[in-house]
């Protein structure tokens, strides 16, 4: 069998991407080896190739959302400079206030602005599963309405952005624990390709 042979990443973009990132020459190249690899050398990966890449299953919807997301607003498929944007926002290397932005467009399932239990039970619950964690309806609701009471703080029932970077700033944790859910392994990528200089 043929092996494919990725094509070089582009000076420009991976200049541009040193200087936004805080990521060397050399990172970028080994993370747009394994872009390429995964998507058989086109320009754009897939949502499947995405999880594939990441060594998540197909089923994970937080991930399938974390990459709808990072599509967003007019994108079909992810390019180059959005993959390392988005493992940018999943590791240590990321702005408490760009993650906590990220994670809530993620949340945000019916581009509403807001947060409603049913996306959040929605993407909880497959969290939950994806991390071997069995939790009865009852257990799950009651996560939500916990949340919910503490988060929803004019009680309109959806959590706002605003009420949610109140939330996230009172409880750090929430982030760990969206990062956590994702099973994410950077060093799939290579042990030092997101180590930022």
């Amino acid at each position: 069998p043929q092996t494919l042979m990725p094509a070089a990443l582009d000076p420009t973009v991976s200049q541009q991407l040193c200087n936004t990132t805080g990521l060397s020459a050399a990172q970028l190249t080994t993370l747009h080896q394994h872009f390429q690899l995964a998507c058989g050398g086109n320009a754009t990966m897939s949502r499947s190739e995405f999880l594939k890449c990441l060594s998540l299953s197909d089923t994970h919807q937080l991930a399938m959302r974390c990459y709808e997301v990072l599509c967003r607003p007019s994108m079909a498929a992810l390019d180059f400079p959005r993959f390392v944007s988005g493992l940018l926002l999943l590791s240590d290397h990321c702005s408490t206030e760009d993650k906590r932005r990220f994670c809530f467009d993620v949340y945000d399932v019916e581009h509403t602005n807001a947060i409603t239990k049913q996306s959040l039970r929605q993407l909880t619950e497959s969290a939950l599963v994806e991390n071997g964690c069995l939790v009865s309806a009852g257990q799950l609701n009651e996560l939500v309405e916990e949340t919910f009471r503490r988060a929803d703080l004019n009680n309109d029932g959806v959590i706002s952005r605003e009420e949610f970077t109140q939330h996230a700033t009172h409880h750090p944790s929430i982030l760990l624990n969206f990062i956590t859910c994702l099973r994410l392994d950077p060093s799939a990528l290579g042990p030092e390709a997101l180590k930022v200089s």
